[in-house]
């Protein structure tokens, strides 16, 4: 939590500050800050070491800048050093001193660095922070608003330009990175108002606003002048490091363990498999810890009502000259048309090496149709219907009309996919075209297998001369669709088309709405070479390898809203809150706040109740039920204290 938070005099005290250099470039560098020493009282052992080229000359108005990302002090200079016309030591360092805390007891630096003293009233913060190294066309001093306008950007006529730089955010949702424009990012695993104590850069890694090239942890509780790091650590620290105070840094670790992929696509009601791998030296043993964390997407210890994904951390173990291992998320179904999810993933406190530079991920989760699933697949072979023909799924247990609908196909993959018709049946003998002679003719193999969800409202039909790919499409045929074999119905069969938009008969609504899903649906597949085109090749395979699955939606009576605004308990309002309402039904809708946490629902079904939740990283909210009778435009949500 910031220490200094309402101090708005600005101190001149700009010939004061002054900040360290680059050791592999012209350019400069943060090197290593000791942030929060672990005496209560006294910061006396904070400093910031700057890397640079030994013996080069820092060019004027260049600064080392520490910079208050929280809510209510955005852009306050907590600390503003100019180190314009110091000279880079012999070991490539620069460091600096706070002088008005006094001198850090039984210290030592390295003898090859450049010490700089400087005096301020102000610290460097331990909530929320932006460090870097920057240069501007005028003077800059400690206590200084740097963003007048809280936008999140430097004031232009302050002609700061930014070098190099990292952020240590509680709540990315809600604060700032300054200097992101330049390409400053948030380098905390942990929404923890305790950021870590320090940070540290890898001797052999001078990339400006790198992630991978920092690690950070705590401090051990005493001395006062430890050097010695404690957990939690960030995911890469490297076994044995400490802090070297104007001395040269931890080697990056020569055996690392990453993720494989940066991301990991994976559809909704699956399971998601992460692969990590391991690199430089085999011949030992290492492991790592492999976790998940909410992105966008709610985990929670079960699938259930409001979770997206089950929690996993599992140990990984890595023997000699084994070189990946795998780890399962399970993804949760749900009834909500959500778009695209994420998760989170985080590789953690290694053993036997470091963690390399994808150390995060995400498991982008691909929203269906999964209320209802049949998950078996459905092979389908040259001129010849499936196997199973049908594929079916029993409906059961609802009592509401059918309003609209969903179906997937998971995981399609064909080497002629021109070739697969698919016709649904009703429960009621309901006949409509899904999907036929769409995709073309170029082969899509099991590796890139698509997943298709069909709506009414998607607004795209699948393409017909290029093949598909996972997404969300409205039902299409782009060719007259002839009978099916028995034991399908017979013709005639209402069939969508090929234009976006199509009403009637060509959709879902207009031949399955009013109806009571319950029953059985039949799912006929087929492979049409030989039958719509005598010409087509001979030996055509291809499966919908996950099945298929359908969810319905009751028709709801819309035309109220319900507005409000999410405010701290000081009352000031949050920005990026997720404001979230439930139906009885289990049905939710969510919605961010805006700039000044304001928030609005609109076509809500009145005459219900509704739980309305709100979700932030850094504040805490109580869950409450509302009665919605009319529009709502006052509604008040406040933050725990």
């Amino acid at each position: 939590m910031k220490r200094i938070s309402t101090i708005t005099a600005k101190i001149s005290l700009a010939a004061m500050f002054i900040i360290s250099a680059f050791s592999y470039s012209s350019a400069q560098v943060i090197s290593e800050i000791e942030i929060d020493p672990p005496s209560a009282i006294s910061d006396a052992c904070q400093y910031v070491e700057v890397r640079g080229v030994p013996g080069a000359v820092i060019p004027v108005n260049t600064y080392f800048l520490s910079v208050n990302s929280d809510g209510g002090n955005f852009g306050f200079a907590n600390q503003a050093v100019n180190m314009g016309g110091l000279v880079v030591g012999s070991n490539g360092t620069i460091t600096l001193f706070n002088t008005s805390f006094g001198e850090c007891p039984n210290r030592t630096y390295g003898t090859g660095t450049t010490r700089f003293n400087y005096f301020s009233p102000l610290r460097i913060g331990t909530g929320s922070e932006t460090y870097l190294i920057a240069r501007s066309t005028g003077t800059l001093f400690s206590g200084q608003d740097l963003d007048a306008n809280n936008d999140g950007n430097f004031d232009a006529g302050l002609g700061i330009a930014v070098l190099d730089g990292f952020a240590l955010i509680v709540n990315p949702d809600e604060e700032f990175v300054y200097g992101a424009s330049a390409g400053v990012v948030n380098i905390s695993n942990t929404t923890s108002l305790d950021q870590p104590d320090a940070v540290t850069r890898f001797a052999a890694d001078p990339t400006p606003f790198s992630a991978a090239a920092f690690f950070f942890g705590e401090l051990a509780a005493s001395p006062d002048e430890t050097v010695t790091y404690a957990a939690p650590f960030s995911p890469n620290f490297p076994t044995g490091a400490v802090l070297t105070p104007g001395d040269g840094n931890m080697p990056t670790p020569n055996n690392t363990v990453q993720f494989s992929a940066n991301s990991y696509p994976q559809d909704e009601s699956q399971v998601a498999t992460v692969t990590v791998t391991r690199s430089g030296t085999l011949s030992g043993t290492m492991t790592v810890t492999a976790r998940t964390a909410n992105g966008s997407a709610t985990g929670g210890a079960a699938c259930g009502m409001g979770v997206d994904f089950v929690n996993q951390s599992q140990l990984l173990t890595f023997g000699p000259n084994v070189s990946s291992q795998t780890f399962q998320v399970s993804l949760c179904s749900d009834t909500l048309p959500e778009g695209l999810e994420t998760v989170n993933l985080l590789l953690v406190n290694p053993t036997g090496g470091g963690v390399g530079a994808t150390q995060t991920a995400t498991i982008n989760i691909n929203d269906t149709a999964s209320q209802f699933r049949n998950s078996a697949s459905i092979a389908m072979t040259n001129a010849s219907v499936a196997n199973p023909y049908p594929s079916q799924i029993v409906v059961s247990g609802s009592n509401n009309n059918i309003n609209s609908m969903r179906v997937t196909l998971y995981d399609v993959y064909h080497s002629s996919p021109d070739n697969i018709d698919v016709l649904l049946v009703g429960p009621g003998g309901q006949k409509f075209v899904l999907m036929a002679d769409s995709g073309g003719t170029v082969a899509i193999n099991q590796s890139n297998a698509a997943t298709l969800t069909f709506s009414d409202t998607a607004g795209a039909v699948v393409p017909n001369s290029t093949s598909f790919i996972t997404g969300l499409y409205e039902p299409t045929n782009w060719e007259p669709v002839g009978a099916f074999a028995a034991p399908a119905p017979g013709l005639p069969y209402n069939e969508p088309g090929s234009a976006v938009g199509g009403t009637g008969a060509q959709t879902f609504a207009g031949t399955f709405g009013g109806i009571i899903p319950n029953g059985t649906w039949s799912l006929y597949v087929r492979d049409d070479g030989n039958v719509a085109r005598p010409n087509a090749p001979t030996a055509i395979t291809g499966e919908i390898a996950g099945g298929w699955g359908i969810e319905f939606f009751a028709p709801t009576a819309a035309g109220v809203s319900v507005a409000g605004r999410v405010q701290t308990a000081d009352g000031l309002g949050l920005r990026n809150a997720e404001v979230r309402i439930t139906d009885a039904d289990g049905r939710s809708r969510s919605i961010r706040t805006g700039s000044f946490g304001y928030f609005r629902f609109d076509d809500v079904e009145a005459g219900q109740s509704y739980v309305l939740s709100v979700r932030s990283q850094r504040f805490r909210f109580t869950s409450r039920v509302i009665q919605v009778a009319d529009s709502i435009v006052d509604l008040t949500v406040t933050a725990e204290q």
